[in-house]
């Protein structure tokens, strides 16, 4: 039986909470890509996002309290 070499895996995370639609913005154009954003809805803007990485692997979950509308680049 051979052995599996396991190396140590850094687990990082990045949260992000904010009400204010021109910072969550900023921070979807850092984290993905450049976007325009904008909310129809007169309810809040808040918005949660958690970004956990395991080495390769990246897990990110987005809650976003309100319908968006965005442009995109490919």
């Amino acid at each position: 039986m051979g052995w599996i070499r396991l190396e140590r895996l850094i687990m990082q995370s990045l949260a992000f909470d904010s009400e204010d639609l021109g910072a969550t913005e900023e921070f979807l154009n850092d984290a993905y890509t450049h976007m325009q954003i904008s909310n129809d809805s007169p309810q809040g803007v808040r918005t949660r996002i958690r970004r956990d990485v395991f080495g390769p692997v990246s897990l990110d979950r987005l809650y976003l309290g309100f319908d968006m509308a965005y442009d995109a680049d490919p």
